[in-house]
């Protein structure tokens, strides 16, 4: 048996492993923006001293509250 077996291999560290995080997304859907977005993202990421994970994360729990839509609402 491995480490990678076990409960062991789970983490809340998003900065390091965030696809080890019991609610990660990781086949989430794929984004498609231009070279010049992805690089101001990541340095926005950089700047909020944030994971890039993290980043999005925000801005969707954002956007979903925004709209009075977050987690347990459904849209009628």
């Amino acid at each position: 048996m491995t480490v990678s077996d076990t409960k062991a291999d789970t983490c809340v560290r998003q900065m390091c492993c965030p696809w080890k995080h019991p609610d990660a997304w990781i086949s989430g859907p794929t984004m498609i923006l231009a070279e010049e977005d992805r690089e101001a993202f990541r340095r926005e990421a950089y700047r909020r001293k944030l994971g890039e994970g993290e980043l999005l994360e925000e801005l969707v729990k954002r956007y979903l509250a925004d709209r009075g839509r977050g987690l347990g609402h459904s849209e009628s």
